[in-house]
């Protein structure tokens, strides 16, 4: 196989075609083009991707949640809110437009959702599931408790805030570890980043 094309913020990582990774990240990319799109995907969504994208091969390689778990150490897809929302975070979004490129999707189809059933309605995010629990509003969710040392707080620089090398100069030199994405509300918003990823 020919060398593939290293990844900005990634190192040497290029998720091998068909592979769980790459149906995950290239989804992501999807919905983050999506101009109707959240930005992000719950649980179901992903898993529905995945299935509806590579349901030929073999069930070893396209396990969606070990592909998940390795790109959130990877800091490739950040993990917020409980049900949990997965979305690229600036480094993802660089890998997966290449990825879309070199399989020659530069103009991914941005409408493409997993499809229902005919007759069924569609699934709200965040409402329940078999896995979730009970109806939404029936049941609370517990709050997402992390331990010292098992995350780090990033400062979450909005796309549009970064254009310009002053404020990441000015970052970088009062030493707040940051992270540059999309952001739908507002300029800045802090966040804590699991540094020891769990089961998705």
């Amino acid at each position: 196989l020919p060398a593939q094309p290293k990844a900005g913020g990634s190192g040497s990582y290029w998720p091998a075609r068909h592979s769980g990774a790459r149906e995950i990240l290239l989804l992501l990319y999807r919905e983050h083009l999506n101009p109707s799109g959240h930005g992000f995907l719950a649980k179901e969504e992903l898993l529905q991707g995945c299935a509806q994208k590579a349901p030929r091969v073999a069930p070893g390689s396209t396990r969606p949640w070990p592909a998940l778990r390795s790109l959130l150490h990877r800091n490739l897809v950040l993990r917020t809110h409980r049900p949990a929302r997965y979305s690229l975070t600036a480094e993802g979004l660089e890998l997966a437009r290449k990825l879309a490129e070199s399989e020659g999707l530069s103009s991914l189809d941005v409408d493409s959702r997993p499809e229902e059933p005919p007759g069924e309605e569609p699934e709200v995010p965040g409402t329940a599931s078999a896995e979730l629990g009970a109806s939404e509003g029936s049941v609370q969710q517990p709050p997402l408790e992390l331990e010292p040392g098992e995350y780090r707080v990033l400062l979450c620089v909005d796309t549009g805030e970064a254009k310009g090398p002053q404020l990441l100069l000015q970052l970088q030199r009062l030493r707040v570890p940051y992270m540059v994405r999309k952001l739908h509300v507002g300029d800045f918003v802090w966040v804590a980043q699991e540094t020891k990823p769990r089961d998705p």
